[in-house]
């Protein structure tokens, strides 16, 4: 079935995982080794890993680069063009003839947006997945503060680990209104 809700989490939480065992984390950045890194897509990963950081530390985290988790994400988003051609059909009479002639047209519309995907994944040492969650955020297009999607999609995103600190029990977290 498919619907018009907006914006859906998918997450998944491993439940052979101790979560007691964890009170660090470190951050690793999509694309080391890469390359080339434009100017942009820097600073939106500077903006993710504060917001990473944020939602860690509100859960009692302690970074550091020895830790017991590893934070992941990837962040991948590029521009889309849809064009719909549809066809017109008229009749117009023409210089030649006095009688009106059907004659076919075509409409064409070009739209382009931004489609993007968040993904947020915790790893223990061992490397197996812990939580992961992912947004899509090609609803956002009619968003008008733009400025509020990225601290919008990472807080949805943690809505869905419920765990603090040291602690085996998943716990409720506070509901934010988002922001930075």
């Amino acid at each position: 079935m498919v619907s018009c809700k907006g914006p859906q989490v998918v997450s998944f939480i491993n439940p052979r995982i101790d979560f007691g065992n964890f009170e660090t984390y470190r951050i690793v950045s999509p694309g080391n080794g890469a390359k080339e890194t434009r100017r942009d897509s820097l600073s939106v990963n500077i903006e993710i890993e504060k917001l990473l950081n944020i939602e860690m530390q509100n859960r009692g985290y302690e970074y550091k680069s020895r830790s017991d988790l590893r934070l992941q994400y990837n962040f991948i988003a590029n521009n889309k063009t849809d064009i719909d051609i549809t066809p017109s059909y008229y009749s117009r009479r023409s210089i030649y003839s006095p009688y009106y002639l059907p004659y076919e047209s075509y409409n064409i519309r070009q739209r382009n947006f931004y489609e993007a995907i968040l993904l947020v994944e915790l790893k223990d040492r061992s490397a197996k997945t812990v939580w992961q969650g992912s947004l899509d955020l090609r609803y956002t297009r009619k968003v008008k503060d733009k400025d509020q999607i990225l601290p919008t999609a990472v807080m949805q995103i943690f809505e869905t680990y419920s765990y603090i600190a040291g602690s085996n029990e998943p716990v409720q977290m506070p509901k934010k209104t988002g922001g930075k």
